[in-house]
């Protein structure tokens, strides 16, 4: 998947197929119907699919990096979630990673299915 890093000022976002609101900045609609799931930075083992074969590929790639050993572990911590959305191939899906210009506000990754009106 693509990923697509937007630095903005706010957290409002709303699915560039539909147009329907995915978050207003403090809350999250996640039954938009083209959210495939998302992410959160803070808890980027805990994301929220709506997608069973998106949560299948997630839990095989947890599983890999699960049997990691410590150091490789804290080493690849940050760059997994990312390392995810480039190993998984689909077509017409985006992740939008959107990081606030704030540094102690967490970063948020969506997964949109581009296919869906």
């Amino acid at each position: 998947m693509q990923i697509v890093n937007l630095e903005l000022d706010h957290y409002n976002f709303y699915s560039p197929s539909t147009g329907g609101v995915i978050t207003d900045g403090e809350v999250l609609y996640d039954d938009e119907k083209s959210l495939l799931g998302y992410w959160l930075d803070e808890f980027w083992e805990e994301p929220h699919i709506n997608k069973q074969y998106l949560e299948e590929m997630w839990q095989d790639y947890m599983a890999n990096y699960s049997s990691l050993s410590a150091q490789e572990t804290f080493i690849n911590e940050f760059h997994s979630l990312e390392d995810f959305f480039t190993s998984v191939k689909f077509d017409n899906v985006i992740v939008f990673k959107i990081t606030d210009r704030h540094p102690l506000t967490p970063t948020a990754y969506f997964v949109i299915d581009m296919n869906v009106y």
